[in-house]
């Protein structure tokens, strides 16, 4: 089973975006990786009948499947989750494992970062104390990683659904985030410029051009909510890719759709 650890953000940082970009780029002294390591697709929550929707267990907590401890692991997970009380975590049963390792970027939360591991791990950890203490220091660690990066995502102008890593037996681990779709991250940039432009150009523009805009406006935000899913296992080229979607395919988009900000006059 895969230990998927992770959280997600509505917040939105004070930086611009081209500082995100900049912050976004690889070390240029490491050239082991690529943007073409990284993937995309469309994201979709899962439906309401899925065995992957999360359930509460007496004893367990948030469980997927049906999840079977020891008295022995039942005891330490207590422990690790009193541990790590920042987090939130999922026990997975070893039936499902596989299923929801495939299906990590489903189990966001927006306030917490999110801990899934399976039973058998658990059992595992409860007996091995070296086995223990290497997890827990994936988990420690991963909360700082997660954080920084976070930061860097938001910076850029990306609306945050989903965000996180997944650690594997050997330790390995990969990336994913999960944004809103250019269109609709595009929609607010839009609505925020055009408000300016009608407050700073009230008196030049006309009735039908005003009636226009807002008739655009009101479309736009009709349309329904549209995800995509980054997957990589390098964390600076999940960053990179990111950053370059939001401000390639949102900001500037919006800017060259409405023709907003292309003319500046310098003397006031």
């Amino acid at each position: 089973m895969t230990n998927s650890i992770y959280g997600s953000t509505a917040a939105t940082a004070t930086v611009s975006a081209y500082s995100a970009q900049q912050s976004a780029k690889p070390d240029k002294t490491n050239t082991t990786k690529s943007a073409s390591a990284v993937t995309s697709k469309d994201w979709k929550p899962a439906s309401e009948k899925s065995s992957l929707i999360p359930t509460a267990k007496d004893g367990y907590g948030t469980v997927v499947g049906d999840v079977k401890l020891s008295d022995k692991a039942k005891e330490y997970y207590a422990k690790l989750k009193e541990k790590f009380h920042g987090m939130d975590f999922i026990l997975v049963s070893k039936d499902m494992k596989d299923q929801v390792e495939s299906h990590a970027s489903l189990y966001g939360n927006s306030s917490k970062p999110v801990v899934l591991i399976d039973d058998e791990k658990i059992e595992r950890m409860a007996n091995d104390p070296e086995y223990a203490k290497k997890y827990e220091s994936i988990i420690e660690s991963s909360m700082l990683k997660l954080e920084a990066a976070k930061n860097s995502i938001t910076a850029s102008g990306a609306i945050l659904k989903n965000f996180g890593m997944t650690v594997g037996e050997d330790g390995k681990t990969s990336f994913f985030a999960v944004i809103e779709k250019a269109s609709e991250a595009a929609n607010k940039i839009r609505e925020k410029k055009l408000a300016e432009r009608k407050e700073e150009k009230a008196e030049e523009k006309k009735k039908a051009e005003k009636e226009k805009a807002e008739e655009r406006l009101k479309e736009w935000a009709e349309d329904d909510r549209e995800y995509i899913e980054f997957h990589s296992d390098s964390l600076e080229d999940l960053i990179d890719a990111v950053s370059r979607y939001a401000f390639d395919s949102s900001e500037n988009a919006a800017i060259a759709k409405e023709g907003i900000g292309q003319t500046i006059d310098f003397r006031g």
